[in-house]
């Protein structure tokens, strides 16, 4: 028999009966939108593959610098990774055209770059408000753009949905009809 906190049995029931939904409605199960820029296909689907789907967030992407700055002003994102040597628009100066005029929604980004910046271009890189993370390929950069992307997430979401999946949270319905999550016992 199911328990109160199996989530299969309770996905099944009718949604009358999931007081847990009314903490998610209105929410788009992927939670924060990334932008990934790179001219590089390989590097795209990488990190679609280890960061994006890893992280159940949704992602786009773009292969030239013009594409990038017209789908941030086209679009709202939270999180943009931008390679700095885009073909048609730098980093750089993708990074400028936003400062000089910013869209409805900044995201935060982060110069992902394989060459070595000088200190210079390290300030240069947080005048315009962004992060640096080595393109290296490595575990470690992955799981530093893993932790940079979900530092946006202040509301929590992210943990929330999870935990919500893992039946590690269950809800309560008070008298008044209000819906809030609780730790299992």
């Amino acid at each position: 028999m199911a328990t109160e906190s199996d989530p299969k049995e309770a996905s099944n029931r009718p949604r009358s009966e999931r007081p847990y939904d009314a903490i998610l409605d209105g929410i788009h199960p992927r939670l924060i939108r990334l932008l990934v820029a790179d001219d590089d296909a390989a590097t795209r689907m990488i990190l679609k593959r280890r960061v994006a789907d890893h992280l159940g967030i949704e992602m786009e992407s773009a292969s030239d610098g013009n594409e990038a700055l017209r789908v941030i002003r086209e679009s709202r994102f939270d999180a943009a990774v931008i390679d700095l040597h885009l073909p048609g628009m730098s980093g750089w100066e993708i990074l400028e055209a936003i400062a000089q005029s910013p869209p409805k929604k900044t995201p935060r980004f982060i110069l992902y770059t394989g060459a070595e910046l000088s200190a210079d271009e390290q300030a240069r890189a947080a005048a315009l408000g962004a992060s640096v993370i080595d393109k290296d390929g490595s575990l470690e950069s992955f799981e530093q753009l893993r932790d940079w992307i979900t530092a946006g997430d202040s509301d929590g979401l992210l943990r929330l949905r999870d935990a919500l999946a893992k039946g590690d949270v269950r809800p309560e319905v008070s008298a008044d009809r209000t819906t809030s999550a609780t730790k299992s016992r």
